[in-house]
């Protein structure tokens, strides 16, 4: 769980994991890292392989219209 002390609100955050990813659900946002992992298949070792990809993703991912993507953006 995570608390904001600005507000009342508390956040119960879900993590998951594939071979590539970490995956937050928190109800209304689902946030995707990708791992600087290489798997022979792929290779996301570097923060401009990961950022390329992600864009991959994300365009790809826009098709079907029953989702609303609404980006990315480089963690600190």
């Amino acid at each position: 769980m995570l608390a904001c002390p600005a507000s009342p609100v508390i956040l119960r955050i879900r993590m998951t994991q594939t071979q590539m990813s970490f995956i937050f659900l928190t109800g209304d946002y689902t946030y995707k890292t990708k791992k600087p992992v290489n798997l022979g298949f792929l290779d996301y070792t570097t923060l401009e392989k990961r950022r390329y990809f992600c864009t991959q993703e994300l365009e790809l991912n826009r098709r079907p219209k029953s989702i609303e993507w609404m980006g990315w953006q480089t963690a600190a």
